[in-house]
């Protein structure tokens, strides 16, 4: 048959590892284990925390105190929504109202649309120009119709 098997010897610290594995293996007092869970969270938390500053120093992630802007600033005069095209019998009449309007063409909320349209008319007519703006567009020039 086969051979006994010989036994483990025991030297001198054998009984300080029966120690050990006692400690090791014996089950915890709740107040034992809420003190090694308020120190896991901790931990986990410090991980958490060093985890958030090396994503930000490698430029993964935005600085909290950097604000980002999603749109730019408009300025105080600047409409919402995208900047409209200006046609060239437009931008004529703008150049008439500017001279007419100075210095930038506005024209006061008690002139008549008629009134700024007949001045128009009669300095394209002067010019010589091939012919005179429309109603809309000297309206769409002064701002009082939308396109």
């Amino acid at each position: 048959m086969g051979k006994a098997k010989k036994p483990i010897p025991r030297g001198r610290n054998s009984g300080e590892a029966d120690e050990n594995r006692r400690r090791l293996t014996r089950t915890l007092t709740s107040s034992e284990a809420a003190e090694i869970k308020a120190e896991w969270e901790k931990a986990e938390k410090a991980r958490s925390l060093l985890a958030r500053v090396l994503a930000i120093e490698a430029g993964l992630i935005p600085p909290p105190w950097l604000k980002l802007k999603e749109e730019p600033e408009k300025d105080a005069g600047q409409e919402n929504g995208p900047k409209r095209r200006v046609r060239a019998k437009e931008a004529s009449v703008m150049r008439v109202l500017r001279e007419l309007y100075p210095p930038d063409g506005r024209v006061s909320a008690d002139t008549t649309t008629t009134e700024v349209h007949a001045r128009v008319r009669i300095e394209f007519e002067k010019r010589g120009t091939s012919s005179a703006p429309s109603y809309e567009t000297d309206r769409r020039a002064l701002g009082r119709r939308d396109r």
